[in-house]
């Protein structure tokens, strides 16, 4: 199920997932990659073309993260074959932020989506963060 915002009313119909990830991840700047995908079934929704393809594993094991986080403490996090090392979770804003030594990633989950957005500079943890959590707000608002 997806769900689109437009004009302050949600489609479904229209497939502008793309749009999300190049106006306002990509345009605002601190994102390097970025994703998103369903929660139900994991199909992949958005991704800028160098963002790896995460498994449906991959992704269930962020899900249930955030229901039991221990295991990812304890045995970190794949995305897109990749290994990363858990730094924080905030279960508030439903987000997880995981680095390796090449990159750092924020994972957010909105009710029907999960977004994944990677930056490669260590110096702008903050930005990508911000602009990630930026785009979850904005979809939860709407439902999604």
């Amino acid at each position: 199920y997806r769900c689109i915002i437009m004009s302050n009313k949600i489609d479904d119909s229209i497939g502008e997932w793309q749009n999300y990830i190049d106006n306002i991840l990509m345009a605002r700047g601190g994102v390097s990659r970025a994703a998103i995908h369903g929660i139900i079934d994991g199909k992949r929704w958005a991704t800028t073309p160098d963002f790896g393809e995460i498994s449906l594993s991959e992704i269930q094991s962020c899900i249930d993260g955030f229901i039991e986080p221990e295991k990812l403490q304890t045995e970190g996090i794949r995305i897109a074959g990749e290994a990363f090392s858990f730094v924080k979770m905030d279960m508030t804003d439903s987000y997880i932020y995981c680095k390796n030594p090449k990159t750092g990633c924020m994972i957010c989950k909105c009710k029907k989506c999960i977004i994944f957005s990677q930056h490669d500079d260590p110096n702008i943890i903050g930005h990508c963060s911000a602009t990630t959590l930026y785009l979850a707000d904005f979809l939860k608002s709407f439902g999604c």
